[in-house]
């Protein structure tokens, strides 16, 4: 039989219940934007900023010869005067199935960062997973900075510049451009990446891949979770990136390479700044 006086106080604690866990939450929330916003927002800034520098560096030289000749050498198929270069062959093959795959890996590279630091935060709240949202964050804007100065020292014309426009002088005003992925485009039926590349700030910073070193960075500090479908997956991504950087003619397989080892260099560098930092934690509570 229906009793109000028993179902009123079981409503009531079931929305507090709803209540208490509503408002908990709250603080989760604004930690994780405390630990992951102010990296991602000095990334922005940056790579805005980098497009002030664009005409400049062009104009002191930009490299067009050397890592073509050298992807060609170390990585070419074919011999002698028939030899190509990976970026050749997929000119001259590619295919819609690969074209569509590829497009969506290169579509979600700085979307799987963001994802990848939701994940963390959401599945460790303790002291030591704040401590690893952090460190991505922090890591991941100086593997960025690393490869904005790059860009600035060592400029480098992508694969596509140099199959349109060849080794001769050098174009400072030239147009960035979504290259293969044109094919992505016309494959959905809407402009995504040619609006994309129309707002890119540095058409000469092939080298190195960005596109490459975020999922490694993602692979390493998912390694620290021991989730081994986790990092079966990034491993399964990271090389469907790589081959994704070739094929659409963005990258060399030089500028892949440095990728990878420039986020490797920011991990192994932020795990020894904080083992260092931890360490000093006792003495400066002791002093």
């Amino acid at each position: 039989m229906f009793d109000a006086d028993e179902v009123a106080p079981s409503l009531w604690r079931k929305f507090t219940r709803v209540a208490v866990a509503r408002s908990s939450r709250a603080p989760r929330v604004s930690e994780w934007l405390i630990d992951v916003l102010p990296p991602f927002v000095l990334f922005g800034v940056i790579y805005e900023a980098l497009g002030l520098l664009r005409t400049y560096v062009a104009s002191r030289g930009v490299h067009t010869w050397w890592p073509y000749v050298v992807d060609k050498v170390l990585f070419g198929v074919g011999d002698d005067s028939a030899r190509l270069s990976l970026n050749e062959i997929f000119v001259r093959h590619h295919w819609p199935a690969v074209d569509l795959v590829t497009g969506v890996a290169y579509l979600a590279f700085i979307y799987a960062v963001l994802a990848f630091a939701v994940f963390l935060g959401a599945v460790d709240r303790s002291a030591a997973g704040r401590q690893r949202l952090r460190s991505l964050g922090w890591t991941f804007l100086g593997v960025n900075v690393a490869g904005y100065l790059t860009y600035l020292l060592l400029p480098v014309a992508p694969p596509w510049y140099v199959e349109s426009r060849g080794f001769g002088p050098v174009d400072i005003n030239a147009a960035a451009s979504p290259a293969a992925l044109v094919r992505w485009d016309a494959l959905v039926g809407f402009p995504y990446f040619k609006n994309f590349y129309a707002h890119a700030t540095d058409v000469f910073g092939a080298m190195p891949s960005m596109h490459c070193a975020y999922p490694m960075l993602l692979l390493l500090f998912s390694t620290e979770l021991r989730r081994p479908r986790l990092t079966a997956g990034l491993v399964a991504f990271q090389a469907l990136m790589c081959f994704s950087a070739v094929y659409l003619q963005h990258h060399y397989m030089s500028d892949v390479l440095a990728g990878m080892a420039y986020a490797s260099a920011g991990y192994l560098i932020q795990r020894r700044v904080l083992a260092w930092w931890t360490a000093r934690q006792p003495r400066i509570a002791i002093a």
